[in-house]
């Protein structure tokens, strides 16, 4: 894997945040989900099967609750846990066109940074009239595109 850091979250607008980075790459275990074939569901129709093979994204979803079934939480605990999660879901769904955009407005502000970055190695002083045309049009037009987000963003 060549990684100094391994980072390990349950905190998904994280993957989100850091998908454009170019030096994260995320990882999940991959599972499946197995039929279950005796009567007893406890809690659920389904097994969870841990694959134990990294696969490349994001987990796609938190499996917490299947994980507290294996591991012998009462029914009752993880179905009062299951109705605050899709309670949950709900308030973050009516809130998630503002994440989107918070995550939007965030890889603008990555893309404004590597801007500003490649017109600061421009030595103005010693560049040419068209050098210095472009880096003062590229400062207005980035200047545009603040005011025009902050704006939306407000």
């Amino acid at each position: 894997v060549q990684c100094r850091m391994l980072f390990a979250t349950h905190y998904h607008p994280l993957t989100k945040e850091f998908s454009s980075h170019p030096r994260v790459i995320s990882k999940h275990m991959a599972c499946a989900f197995r039929s279950r074939t005796d009567q007893e569901t406890r809690g659920c129709e389904q097994d969870l099967v841990f694959l134990y093979r990294l696969t490349d994204g994001a987990c796609p979803e938190s499996y917490g609750l299947q994980v507290a079934l294996m591991a012998g939480i009462p029914n009752q605990v993880v179905e009062t846990a299951s109705v605050a999660a899709q309670a949950m879901k709900r308030s973050i769904g009516e809130n998630f066109k503002s994440s989107e955009l918070r995550s939007e407005f965030s890889s603008l502000h990555e893309e404004w940074l590597k801007t500003l970055l490649s017109i600061s190695r421009v030595n103005y002083n010693n560049a040419t009239l068209e050098e210095q045309e472009d880096v003062s049009d590229t400062l207005i037009c980035l200047w545009h595109e603040l005011r025009s987000s902050y704006c939306v963003a407000k």
